[in-house]
């Protein structure tokens, strides 16, 4: 196993050497902007690892730092879960019931002020946005707490793939820290 940090930070990168990960680059900055995708932190991430040192992992793990708070045992059953069934599962996401169905959203067109369904069905279920939610499917969200996904997985062009398996967690499980309020929080 390797911890490799993927970082465009000279300062970040001695920090998780002092800690014990591998920092072996720094991210080019084109991918290191608020709109870069995780697909190009990490693809760029394995890429690097196969160039210079003739190196593919088999299978990824992705932690964001704005998840800190996490429970090892937790990420380790998220692995036994994963690896138990890795050929059969192109990923596994953590994630969260929410409360709010997203089965009753809408879009709204700017220019005409219309409202527009996400969903018009569910389950054989028309206009599910005019239904009680108890009649609807429970939804869940995800909560970036760790991803795993087949290093093929992602040679494909996806961080998830068709066949992703869920992992399940608690809304008091994580502490996902986007915001100066959840800092407070954490």
């Amino acid at each position: 196993m390797r911890i490799v940090v993927s970082t465009d930070s000279v300062e970040y990168a001695e920090v998780a050497q002092e800690h014990g990960a591998e920092a072996p680059f720094l991210r080019p900055v084109e991918i290191s902007g608020d709109l870069s995708t995780d697909y190009e932190c990490i693809r760029h991430a394995v890429d690097y690892l196969e160039r210079v040192e003739n190196y593919v992992p088999d299978i990824i793990v992705h932690l964001r730092p704005t998840q800190p708070c996490r429970s090892v045992k937790l990420l380790d059953d998220c692995l036994d879960k994963f690896i138990a069934v890795r050929h059969e599962y192109s990923s596994l996401r953590t994630v969260v019931p929410i409360s709010k169905s997203p089965f009753k959203m809408y879009t709204v067109d700017a220019a005409t002020d219309t409202l527009t369904p996400l969903h018009t069905e569910v389950n054989g279920l028309t206009e599910p946005y005019n239904l009680g939610r108890q009649q609807l499917p429970q939804a869940y969200l995800h909560n970036g707490y760790v991803d795993i996904l087949n290093t093929s997985t992602l040679l494909q062009g996806s961080m998830t793939g068709d066949r992703i398996l869920s992992y399940v967690m608690t809304e008091s499980d994580t502490v996902d820290i986007d915001t100066a309020d959840d800092l407070d929080r954490a």
